[in-house]
């Protein structure tokens, strides 16, 4: 990709946006409301890098009408009506990442409005336009008026730049400068400034390719670059960011790709780490029964206060694990002389902690059974 250099810049000393913001500046102080916003698009673009020659990335900017009248004397058409308002110049400050991306021009060739002048002129008097620092100022004028519209807006200019570095997404911006003698704004026909919203971005992911190889889906990227070499997608979408693209991800939203290879993708899957194709879920909480550890009993939250993988609403020993007499979240030999005294004396401990600890086999009663089953507890590896 090549850029169509500019025609020669006229190096015009004060160019006709300077002199229209000197005089909003000097004679009429007053800023009228602010309607036109000023949009970058696209909002993404996502082109190959390849090393050895230019790839260039295009940028538009559009003046965009939000619907409203700033200057009932600017309204368009004058009478009835009003599709649009009337203005006469735009000064944009645009920013990006010098590391990245070079500022090459703007084309306004194929722009919906005839300026006069327009252009990144030399010599402004904020220092700008002062080589890839980052930061320039675009200004465009007519003599006569000119119209923004809703919708889409129109194509105000062309911006361009050569990438120098791969990228995951640099940004271009518009820069809000109120200390600078040009500002980004819209100058409308009764000379106020009727900028509105410069807060869109054009975001430009970079994706690094070799300069050989095929391209089998002929999308523009070399397969050896191609997040689905053999689906094309030129806008190398990846939803869930796993590096397969969703042109081709057989689970677009989920990044683990069905962890548990049941057939059923992590986001619709009721239980994503546990395999359970049929999806049952008996109390209908959202998580399958091959998972759920109270499937009998609805409960979203999972809640096991004793960590004995037993949900609290269907444990009967929710604050204990059974063994664990003596509520050190541990069974071990501390819990021997605990477990005894319960024994011994059970009727004194029904209702508690302790008893339900030391009912092992969850019978509801503290007998030689639980002996056998607390040693089986108190020894198990």
């Amino acid at each position: 990709m090549r850029l169509r250099i500019e025609s020669s810049r006229k190096s015009v000393s004060a160019s006709f946006a300077i002199v229209t913001s000197l005089a909003v500046m000097m004679i009429l102080p007053g800023i009228a409301s602010a309607n036109v916003d000023l949009v970058l698009s696209a909002p993404v673009t996502v082109v190959p890098v390849e090393p050895g020659s230019d790839t260039i990335v295009e940028v538009h900017l559009r003046a965009v009408w939000d619907g409203t009248i700033a200057d009932p004397l600017c309204q368009d058409p004058p009478i009835g009506t009003p599709t649009g308002e009337f203005f006469q110049s735009i000064d944009a400050i645009v920013q990006w990442d010098p590391a990245v991306l070079e500022l090459l021009g703007s084309d306004s060739s194929t722009a919906d409005y005839a300026w006069l002048l327009d252009g990144f002129f030399p010599g402004d008097p904020d220092g700008w336009n002062n080589g890839n620092d980052g930061a320039a100022l675009w200004q465009a004028g007519s003599m006569g008026l000119l119209s923004a519209v809703g919708g889409n807006g129109r194509l105000a200019t062309i911006f361009r730049f050569k990438a120098l570095s791969a990228s995951p997404g640099t940004q271009v911006s518009l820069l809000d400068d109120d200390q600078a003698i040009n500002n980004t704004d819209v100058i409308n026909c009764n000379f106020g400034n009727i900028v509105g919203d410069i807060s869109a971005v054009a975001t430009i992911q970079l994706i690094a390719c070799p300069d050989a190889g095929p391209d089998t889906d002929s999308d523009g990227f070399r397969d050896a670059c191609d997040n689905c070499p053999n689906d094309a997608n030129p806008d190398q979408a990846d939803g869930d960011s796993d590096g397969i693209g969703d042109a081709c991800d057989a689970c677009p939203n989920d990044p683990t790709n069905d962890a548990d290879s049941d057939g059923i993708c992590g986001i619709d899957d009721n239980c994503p780490d546990t395999p359970n194709p049929l999806q049952e879920d008996t109390d209908m909480d959202g998580i399958g029964d091959a998972c759920d550890n109270c499937p009998n009993d609805p409960n979203v939250d999972q809640a096991d206060t004793d960590g004995d993988g037993v949900g609290d609403v269907c444990d009967p020993c929710p604050n204990r694990r059974p063994g664990d007499v003596s509520g050190d979240d541990l069974v071990n030999e501390d819990d021997i002389p605990f477990f005894v005294f319960v024994a011994l004396q059970p009727d004194l401990f029904i209702g508690s902690d302790e008893f339900c600890a030391a009912d092992v086999n969850e019978d509801m009663s503290v007998d030689g059974l639980d002996v056998q089953f607390f040693l089986g507890v108190l020894l198990a590896p």
